[in-house]
């Protein structure tokens, strides 16, 4: 889940913490960054913020499940126990390559519910809708089978497996442009356009969108997963690759870069480290773009973006060495190979899922709608911004579902593009809310970019690790070795570029 942190509760820490591996932590910190607890303080702590984000990641799963059509049988509540351990492998490995070779600070990736409208406008196409139920009673070696709305008759495994390489192929094909912005740098360009209106409807209207959705699936079969598995990319078959997805999908992406990044200025100013350098805000967003294509191939149903949960409960646990979040990953990376810890969250009953997602999705709402402090709301200008924003992102959608057949361009490949992007509320809100926010007359103080800037800025105050705790584990310096003699102007040259730091 995606939810953003509070700057003005973050608690700041004004002593200096020395950089290097014996760094001493600041008094507000057990821990600091750089610090190396004992092997088995570093599990305990990170199996603690396992337990921590759990709630939030089957959240997208489970609802995944019921729209991509999983029956209620031995079939379904596999598939259910599978998407989830293939989730705690692709978290756990990217939250670990995140700490260690992104932007190095202890930051949990986990999934984000900003992937899930897509996904669901996708699966709202007629093609994708779930048929009534099986035409027959015993199927092939006693499997049910069912006729497809694609037209295909189909046992009970391929009929959820189809669906879900549509939103592979989606994921996988969209993740790309995320890694392309990361490492070209292109990160800061975007977020010129984005204030606080558009990323306020953008996260109101994801927690809004979801409430008809929060159902959860109970099972009391133990024995439906394998003991040991190893997920791995095709596992549901070959990726299905379609315009209306990859569009879709694009979108998510792009809103998950806009919510990272703050996240990573937020864990920065908890960790008592100065703002990322451009280098290491590049690095973070292109191993999430990386991450993002894996969760794709393997089929997790959903991207990988930071966890800000996590974030928060380094100010609670004042403990912010990133050995702490990799061995968080590790853990995560050896429950998504045991297959009875997949299993194990299918078993959550019903009532219990459902007052799970009351509160997340209260939260998504309720933070999306923080952000409105930077905005003036006395503003009629602001006012209908939101307002209008809000509303054409929840009725039009709404009107697309119940009239299918509205949107009719002659193209069918154009026609679910509209469709995906139209039918998707926080895509369709967002949209409307940036388009506006950055066309309609109003100052910068007026709109909320001052404020908003300076709630970032006010972070770089922050006193303790230098930057070099962005660097990363090895050298980046080129080195040359030579055996034969060389010219000397030659020789100059190569000394002059070899004095140089290249930084990626």
């Amino acid at each position: 889940m995606d939810i953003r942190v509070n700057s003005n509760s973050l608690p700041r820490s004004s002593d200096p913490v020395a950089s290097g591996d014996d760094a001493t932590t600041s008094s507000n910190l057990l821990h600091g960054l750089n610090d190396k607890p004992a092997l088995h303080t570093c599990f305990l702590l990170g199996i603690q913020h396992c337990m921590l984000s759990v709630g939030g990641l089957i959240g997208v799963p489970l609802i995944l499940a019921n729209e991509i059509c999983m029956p209620y049988s031995e079939v379904g509540y596999t598939g259910r126990a599978l998407i989830l351990n293939s989730l705690f492998f692709v978290f756990g490995l990217m939250t670990f390559l995140q700490t260690t070779f992104g932007t190095r600070l202890p930051i949990l990736q986990g999934a984000s519910f900003t992937f899930l409208p897509p996904a669901l406008a996708l699966l709202s196409l007629p093609q994708n809708q779930c048929p009534n139920g099986p035409v027959n009673d015993t199927g092939h070696g006693g499997s049910l089978l069912y006729n497809d709305t694609d037209g295909a008759l189909v046992d009970g495994s391929e009929l959820w497996m189809r669906r879900m390489r549509q939103i592979q192929g989606a994921l996988a094909v969209a993740s790309i442009v995320e890694v392309i912005l990361g490492a070209c740098g292109a990160i800061g360009y975007i977020m010129k356009f984005i204030g606080p209106l558009t990323i306020t409807t953008a996260i109101t209207l994801v927690g809004i969108s979801l409430f008809n959705s929060a159902s959860g699936t109970a099972s009391t079969h133990w024995g439906i997963a394998f003991l040991f598995r190893i997920p791995y990319p095709g596992q549901w078959g070959v990726p299905v690759v379609t315009a209306a997805g990859v569009v879709g999908m694009l979108t998510a992406v792009l809103s998950g870069i806009v919510g990272s990044v703050g996240d990573y200025y937020a864990c920065a100013q908890l960790c008592s480290a100065p703002p990322l350098p451009k280098h290491a805000l590049n690095r973070g967003i292109t191993v999430e773009g990386i991450g993002c294509v894996l969760a794709g191939l393997i089929g997790t149903g959903c991207g990988t973006t930071s966890y800000a949960e996590n974030i928060a409960a380094i100010g609670i646990t004042r403990v912010a060495s990133r050995r702490v979040l990799q061995a968080a990953g590790i853990t995560f990376f050896i429950f998504g190979m045991l297959g009875k810890v997949g299993a194990v969250f299918v078993l959550i009953p019903d009532p219990i899922l459902g007052g799970l997602f009351f509160v997340t999705f209260g939260m998504i709402v309720s933070i999306g709608l923080a952000n409105l402090k930077h905005v003036d709301l006395t503003s009629t200008r602001n006012l209908f911004v939101f307002g209008f924003s809000i509303f054409s992102g929840m009725s039009i959608p709404l009107w697309l579902a119940r009239n299918r057949d509205a949107i009719n361009t002659g193209s069918e490949e154009a026609d679910q593009i509209l469709n995906v992007l139209i039918g998707t509320p926080n895509i369709l809100g967002g949209v409307i809310a940036a388009f506006l926010d950055n066309t309609l007359p109003g100052s910068q103080e007026e709109r909320g970019i001052n404020s908003w800037s300076s709630d970032i800025s006010s972070r770089r105050d922050v006193k303790g690790c230098d930057k070099s705790c962005y660097d990363l584990p090895f050298s980046t310096n080129w080195r040359y070795s030579h055996h034969i003699p060389i010219l000397p102007e030659y020789d100059q040259k190569q000394r002059k570029k070899r004095s140089e730091i290249h930084r990626f």
